[in-house]
């Protein structure tokens, strides 16, 4: 169990926790709580680690809800989807990843319908 807090000079408050209820589940919450009328935050993420799989659900104030799934397809190559639902704004999407792994580089990609598009590289330099 991991607890973070913080309070800001303004007053507002920030909390973070993190919590191992199996060796495959987590729970992750963040908090945002602040005096300015509709501005506090509030985020629920259940992680769930298979042996060749993870999978992600979120809940969120204003009614946002989330989900993500990555399967590995090969030793190397993984690939997933998300899908979002933010209901107070009345805007959902969906997205698509990949991800390419060596001994010495990840590689990842995505894409989703809001028009985001990443992509990132991490290459070992060395041993340490």
């Amino acid at each position: 169990l991991v607890l973070m807090g913080r309070v800001m000079t303004d007053g507002r408050l920030t909390a973070r926790m993190k919590c191992d209820l199996t060796d495959n589940l987590a729970l992750r919450v963040n908090a945002q709580l602040t005096n300015e009328p509709h501005m506090s935050q509030g985020m629920f993420n259940f992680y769930y680690k298979g042996s060749d799989y993870r999978t992600q659900f979120q809940l969120g104030n204003g009614a946002l809800l989330g989900a993500s799934y990555i399967q590995s397809v090969t030793p190397n190559l993984s690939l997933g989807g998300e899908i979002f639902w933010a209901g107070q704004h009345r805007k959902s999407g969906l997205g698509y990843a990949a991800r390419y792994s060596t001994d010495k580089m990840v590689a990842a990609g995505q894409v989703a319908s809001t028009g985001m598009v990443a992509l990132s590289c991490v290459q070992k330099v060395s041993e340490k």
